[in-house]
C-alpha cells in the first residue's frame, strides 16, 4: 500500500513539473522574441549613429539571451570565416540555432529569416526601415503571446497536475 501511495505521488508530481516546465517554455519563448527586439534596436542604433557595417555590428550587439547571442555569433562567424552571403550566413545561422534547439516557433523564426533576406543588401535608410518592420511585427507577437500567456500557462499548469491525478486513478 505505502509502494502505491508513493507511486502516485511521484506520478502526481512528474506530471505537475512537466506541466509548469512547458508554462517555463512558453515564457522562454516571450523572453527570446523580446531580446530579439531588443538586439534588432542595438542594429539599427549601430547602423544609424556608429556607421558600423553589418558584420561590425552584429559583433557589438549585446543582449540578454543566450539564444541570440549565439545566433549572432554564429552569423559573424559564417560570415568571415567560411566566406559565404550574409544571407547565406543568417539562413545557416536560423537552422542551427533556432529551428533545432530554441523556443521559438515557425511564425516567429519566419518574422527573423524575413529580416536577414535583405540585411545588407540595400542602402542604409532602406535597412533601418526594414528593422522598422521586423521590430513591429515581433512587437505584434510579443503582444499576441503575453495576451494568451496567463491562460496557457494557467492551462498548462493544470492539465500537467490533472492528468497525473488521472493518471494515478487508472493505476489503482
Amino acid at each position: 500500500m505505502l509502494l502505491k501511495i508513493t507511486g502516485i505521488i511521484i506520478v502526481i508530481v512528474a506530471c505537475g513539473l512537466l506541466g509548469y516546465s512547458l508554462c517555463d517554455d512558453y515564457i522562454q519563448r516571450i523572453h527570446c522574441i523580446e531580446a530579439m527586439k531588443k538586439a534588432l534596436i542595438i542594429l539599427k542604433g549601430e547602423i544609424k549613429h556608429n556607421n558600423s557595417s553589418i558584420c561590425e555590428a552584429l559583433e557589438n550587439i549585446t543582449v540578454r539571451n543566450n539564444y541570440i547571442i549565439h545566433f549572432l555569433k554564429t552569423v559573424v562567424k559564417e560570415y568571415t570565416a567560411k566566406g559565404s552571403s550574409l544571407w547565406e550566413a543568417w539562413e545557416k545561422s536560423i537552422t542551427d540555432c533556432f529551428e533545432k534547439k530554441s523556443p521559438l516557433r515557425k511564425e516567429e523564426i519566419r518574422i527573423i529569416k524575413d529580416f536577414g533576406i535583405h540585411l545588407g543588401t540595400t542602402d542604409r535608410e532602406t535597412q533601418l526601415k526594414n528593422i522598422d518592420e521586423c521590430v513591429n511585427e515581433m512587437e505584434v507577437c510579443v503582444l499576441n503571446l503575453k495576451r494568451e500567456k496567463k491562460e496557457k500557462c494557467k492551462l498548462y499548469k493544470m492539465l500537467g497536475v490533472l492528468s497525473g491525478v488521472f493518471i494515478s486513478i487508472i493505476l489503482l
